[in-house]
């Protein structure tokens, strides 16, 4: 899909469904029966490890009736969040803890895209089942969680301005207080003028990201080899990266087979 919107120009097609474990849950049409379950024993704790693999969209994520703690992100470390859902981007990351602490039965995983922008997008739902291990009569259905709405901004603000860093005694951490440049990055998404009308597309352009208004080419060296090299990389916005006082927040040495600076 990604290979044929860079040849054509033509945007990504709109996905059919979301996943959770593989799994499109039974909110789809066609797959209503093919659903992730986890089950679990009542008065247990579980660390879940959320990996948002969509490629575009942001995503709400809650179990119903249960409440969330989110311990991790990135693989770091966070003051713990107390909350009964979460909005996870791209690409990232959460650990979070719960405690099967209800009544018997089977409750609703789910997750559904945050979406800002007027753009096509998917905004549909899907599902998994947390389920209780024991003898009970199964419901119907299982209860559902209450989810922000799709382009709900303020239930995206409110859970990610609440994630900090341990800064503790026993997690110390360093960061300069002393601000006197302040650098301003946008990110964009545009369109680019195919040339001699490459592109299959009606005005004959193409979509392209672009950091401060500077179109991103996939650079021919990685980006350490780049800094060891003192070469460029990728677009002519750079950011420096200073060192910093311990050893883990230092640039390691360029390895022995490294080229000099040319």
């Amino acid at each position: 899909m990604i290979t044929n919107s860079i040849e054509t120009g033509v945007n990504p097609s709109t996905s059919d469904a979301f996943t959770i474990n593989g799994k499109p849950g039974d909110r789809y049409n066609c797959s209503s029966d093919s659903i992730y379950r986890l089950k679990v024993k009542y008065g247990k704790a579980y660390l879940l490890r959320i990996v948002n693999a969509v490629m575009n969209e942001e995503h709400f994520f809650a179990i119903a009736k249960h409440n969330i703690t989110v311990v991790g992100q990135d693989g770091a470390y966070i003051k713990p969040i107390n909350t009964n859902y979460i909005m996870i981007t791209p690409g990232q990351t959460m650990d979070i803890l719960f405690t099967a602490n209800q009544n018997l039965s089977h409750y609703y995983m789910a997750s559904a895209p945050f979406f800002d922008s007027t753009v096509a997008f998917n905004n549909s739902t899907t599902t998994a089942v947390v389920q209780y291990e024991g003898k009970y009569s199964a419901p119907s259905s299982p209860f559902f969680p209450n989810l922000p709405f799709y382009n709900n901004t303020e239930a995206a603000e409110n859970f990610t301005k609440r994630v900090r860093s341990l800064a503790s005694k026993e997690h110390p951490i360093n960061v300069p207080k002393n601000i006197t440049t302040r650098i301003y990055i946008s990110v964009a998404l545009n369109r680019l003028l195919c040339p001699n009308n490459s592109c299959n597309t009606t005005a004959g352009d193409r979509q392209s990201a672009s950091l401060n208004n500077i179109s991103f080419e996939t650079p021919k060296i990685d980006i350490l080899q780049a800094y060891y090299r003192h070469a460029t990389w990728g677009m002519d916005t750079v950011l420096i990266v200073k060192n910093g006082k311990s050893m883990d927040q230092k640039i390691r040495r360029p390895p022995a087979h490294m080229p000099p600076c040319s």
